[in-house]
C-alpha cells in the first residue's frame, strides 16, 4: 500500500505526523524518513493474521523483523517487508500484552495475563522456556541489557530476575507492600528499579546481594520508574500528579516535577539525560 503525506518542515514532531500518515494508510510497517522533507511517500506492509486486538509490537535489533502480541493468546514474528508467513508463537493461555526481542535478535520474550513469561526461539522452532512462579498477573517482563537475564514483576509484589535459559531459580526481590506496576534494569544491568501501587519505588542490586534503596515520597501509586541514560538517577511518576527525579542510590531529596493536574501516566528521560518529558491523564 502506498500513500503520500504532506509535512511542514518546521514541525519538530515529525514522528507524530508520520504516525498520523500511517494510520491514514491503514496501518502496517513503514520506513523512517528525513525530517527536512515536505512530502513523504510511505510503503506500508500489512501484517495480517491475528484474530483479536494487537496490544504490543517491537522491531528486531536489525530492523528486519517485527514481533506482535495479541489478545488471541499468540505472538507472531514477521518479516518487516511483509513477505512470507509469520512464525506463530503459541502456548499462552490468555492475552499476550508484552513482547520484545533479545539484544542479539535470536529470542523473543512474551508476557501474558496467564501469569507467565516465555522465551522463544525467534524463528518459532522449538519449545519456549517458561518462566512461571508468581501468582496473579504479570505487569512487566524485560530483558537485561546483555540478554542473559529476564526481569518479571506483578501482582504478588515480588520482582524476579531469571537466567534466560530458565534452568536456575530466580533471584527474588521482596519489599513492596502491594503489586509492582513496572520495573526496569539500569543501563549496565547491575541494578533494578521497581515501582509499586504502595506508592514507593525501590532500587535493588540485580544479584539480590543486599536490600533496596527506598524512594518514598509519592502519595499514590507509583506507575513509572526508569533509570537515566548514565544510570545515576531514577525517574518516577505517580497517580499523585507528580514525577520525581532521584539519586539512584536513594540518598538526598528528589527533584519534584508537579505541574500536572491528573495522574502522570508516562515519563521518560531525554537521550542525553538532561530533560524529562511527562504526560498525564
Amino acid at each position: 500500500m502506498t500513500c503520500t503525506s504532506s509535512i511542514r518542515p518546521e514541525r519538530a514532531a515529525l514522528a507524530l505526523a508520520l504516525l498520523a500518515a500511517l494510520v491514514g494508510c491503514g496501518g502496517g510497517v513503514l520506513p523512517a524518513a528525513a525530517p527536512d522533507i515536505e512530502n513523504v511517500t510511505i510503503e506500508s506492509a500489512m501484517l495480517r493474521g491475528h484474530t483479536e486486538h494487537i496490544g504490543a509490537i517491537a522491531f528486531s535489533p536489525d530492523g528486519a523483523r517485527v514481533v506482535t502480541a495479541a489478545d488471541d493468546h499468540t505472538a507472531r514474528v514477521w518479516r518487516a517487508d511483509g513477505q512470507g508467513a509469520p512464525a506463530v508463537l503459541r502456548g499462552h493461555a490468555d492475552r499476550v500484552f508484552s513482547v520484545a526481542f533479545s539484544p542479539d535478535g535470536q529470542r523473543v520474550l512474551t508476557a501474558s495475563t496467564d501469569g507467565t513469561a516465555r522465551l522463544w526461539p525467534a524463528d518459532g522452532q522449538g519449545a519456549p522456556v517458561v518462566l512461571a512462579g508468581a501468582p496473579g498477573v504479570l505487569a512487566v517482563a524485560v530483558f537485561s541489557p546483555d540478554g542473559q537475564r529476564v526481569l518479571t514483576a506483578g501482582d504478588d509484589g515480588i520482582a524476579r530476575i531469571w537466567p534466560a535459559d530458565g534452568i536456575a531459580a530466580p533471584v527474588e526481590l521482596r519489599g513492596h507492600a502491594d503489586r509492582i506496576l513496572t520495573a526496569a534494569f539500569s543501563p549496565d544491568g547491575a541494578w533494578v528499579v521497581t515501582a509499586s501501587r504502595d506508592g514507593t519505588a525501590r532500587v535493588w542490586p540485580a544479584d539480590g546481594a543486599h536490600g533496596s534503596a527506598l524512594l518514598s515520597g509519592h502519595t499514590a501509586a507509583a506507575t513509572v520508574a526508569a533509570f537515566s541514560p548514565d544510570g545515576n538517577h531514577v525517574l518516577t511518576a505517580a497517580d499523585d500528579g507528580t514525577a520525581r527525579v532521584w539519586p539512584a542510590d536513594g540518598r538526598g531529596e528528589p527533584v519534584v516535577l508537579g505541574d500536572h493536574e491528573g495522574w502522570v501516566m508516562a515519563a521518560a528521560f531525554s537521550p542525553d539525560g538532561a530533560f524529562v518529558a511527562t504526560g498525564a491523564r
